[in-house]
């Protein structure tokens, strides 16, 4: 794992000029970041970092999932959106237990899922 200083959320300036697409993409960095950032919280013993990342982390999940486009994308999409539900409630779980256990677990579900996603994305 990347230690927390390696570990950013997207920059501002990208996200005021970019397309859908790179959105997207920016969100689901993002995602992954602030479950990286949420897990060091967790492992430091900051609980209120913990908590502010894991939020962050549920919100690109929610963003993503609101995304998604059944009519375009099928069954491919229905079951990232079934993946996203079980995410945000495996993060739900973490946050309640401060386990390290269940995030590590999250982690591990999140980038398949993401890149999965990515593969979605128009290039």
């Amino acid at each position: 794992m990347l230690p927390p200083d390696y570990i950013r959320g997207p920059g501002l300036t990208e996200v005021a000029s970019v397309d859908r697409a790179r959105l997207l993409r920016l969100v689901l960095d993002g995602g992954q970041a602030f479950l990286l950032r949420a897990r060091h919280a967790l492992e430091r013993g900051d609980v209120a970092g913990f908590i502010a990342d894991l939020g962050r982390t549920q919100d690109a999940l929610v963003e993503l999932t609101q995304a998604l486009d059944h009519t375009r994308d099928g069954a491919v999409a229905a079951g990232l959106d079934g993946v996203y539900d079980i995410l945000v409630g495996d993060l739900a779980l973490a946050d309640a237990a401060r386990s390290l256990g269940r995030i590590d677990a999250a982690i591990a579900a999140f980038g398949p899922t993401a890149e999965a996603y990515r593969r979605l994305l128009p290039r």
